[in-house]
């Protein structure tokens, strides 16, 4: 299984140092497991996937993660998500 959206920056944002979009998985017992990241600086949209398979037949939670860029400056920080979606593997269609 795959989770996969589009993240971005909101066009008439401030440029600042731009944003960090990060997905976590948490498990039953308070683990958490960062499985994908991408820091956005321009006003558009990116993918950002990672993989579940390591958590097959578990129940988790799903963290989505907006946070200030790397100087920690938060101006101009309009972060949005889009396109949500799980993924099963090709096996499992």
């Amino acid at each position: 299984l795959q989770i996969r959206c589009a993240v971005g920056k909101k066009d008439g944002s401030d440029a600042g140092d731009g944003l960090l979009f990060k997905i976590a998985v948490e498990d039953a017992g308070g683990q958490r497991q960062e499985i994908a990241r991408r820091q956005v600086t321009a006003h558009a949209w990116y993918t950002l996937e990672g993989s579940l398979a390591p958590w097959a037949g578990q129940t988790v939670s799903l963290l989505l993660i907006t946070d200030a860029g790397e100087k920690d400056d938060s101006s101009g920080d309009w972060g949005a998500w889009s396109e949500l979606e799980l993924i099963p593997s090709p096996g499992n269609l």
